[in-house]
C-alpha cells in the first residue's frame, strides 16, 4: 500500500468514525421526538380545538393522530437508515439482522393507523364517530409506546458496543425470550385494536347536529 492509499483509508476512517459519532446523536434526537409524539398525543386527545364551538373537519383528532403517529413512523425510518448506512457488515451479514421484525410490524401498524385517520379525517374530527372508537384508539397508542420501547430496547441492545462485548444476553436469556414474548402480544393486541377501530369507522357513524 502506497503513501496515497494509505492517506485514503485513514481519511475515510475519520470520515466513519465522525459520521458514526454524528448518527449516535442523531439517533438519541429521534428517540427524544418519539417520546415526545407520545407524550403529545396523550396530552391533547380529546382536547377541542376549535373555540368557537363549531368544527369544520379542519383541525381535532384525527389531525393529532396523523402528526403523532407520522413523527414515531419518521424517527424510526430514521433510525433504521442511519443504521443501515453505517453498518460496515452489511453485505456479510444481510439487511434482515439490522431490520428487525419488530421495527417491520410496528411500521406497518403506524402507516395503518396514518391511513385509517386520513380516510376518516373529517368525521374523526367533528366528533361523528361512536364513543366506543375513542377507546380503542387509546389503547392502541398505549401498545403503540409499548412497541416503541421495546424497538428502542432492542435497538440500543443490538448496536451499542458495551453490550456487544458483554455477555448480557446469554447471562438474561430467559429474561429476554420473555420480554420476545410480552412483544409477541403486544402485536397481535394491536392487531385487533386497530382493525376494530377500522370497521367503526367503516360501518358505523354517528350524526351530530
Amino acid at each position: 500500500m502506497n503513501r496515497e492509499d494509505t492517506i485514503q483509508t485513514i481519511f475515510k476512517y475519520m470520515l466513519k468514525t465522525r459520521l458514526m459519532e454524528e448518527a449516535k446523536v442523531t439517533t438519541q434526537i429521534m428517540f427524544a421526538f418519539i417520546f415526545i409524539a407520545l407524550v403529545s398525543k396523550v396530552l391533547f386527545s380529546g382536547v377541542n380545538t376549535n373555540h368557537s364551538g363549531v368544527s369544520h373537519g379542519n383541525n381535532g383528532e384525527a389531525s393529532i393522530n396523523i402528526m403523532s403517529y407520522s413523527i414515531i413512523l419518521i424517527s424510526i425510518t430514521t433510525i433504521v437508515i442511519l443504521n443501515v448506512m453505517l453498518n460496515s457488515d452489511i453485505q456479510n451479514s444481510g439487511i434482515f439482522k439490522i431490520i428487525s421484525w419488530d421495527m417491520i410490524v410496528l411500521v406497518i401498524f403506524l402507516l395503518w393507523l396514518i391511513s385509517i385517520n386520513l380516510n376518516h379525517y373529517e368525521r374523526i374530527n367533528t366528533g361523528k364517530v361512536p364513543d366506543n372508537y375513542y377507546i380503542y384508539a387509546n389503547l392502541s397508542i398505549l401498545v403503540i409506546a409499548g412497541q416503541s420501547f421495546f424497538f428502542m430496547f432492542n435497538y440500543i441492545l443490538i448496536n451499542d458496543e458495551r453490550f456487544k462485548q458483554s455477555d448480557l444476553i446469554t447471562k438474561y436469556k430467559e429474561l429476554f425470550n420473555r420480554m420476545d414474548f410480552i412483544q409477541y402480544i403486544l402485536m397481535f393486541l394491536n392487531f385487533l385494536l386497530i382493525l376494530i377501530q377500522q370497521i367503526i369507522l367503516d360501518h358505523f357513524s354517528v350524526d351530530i347536529i
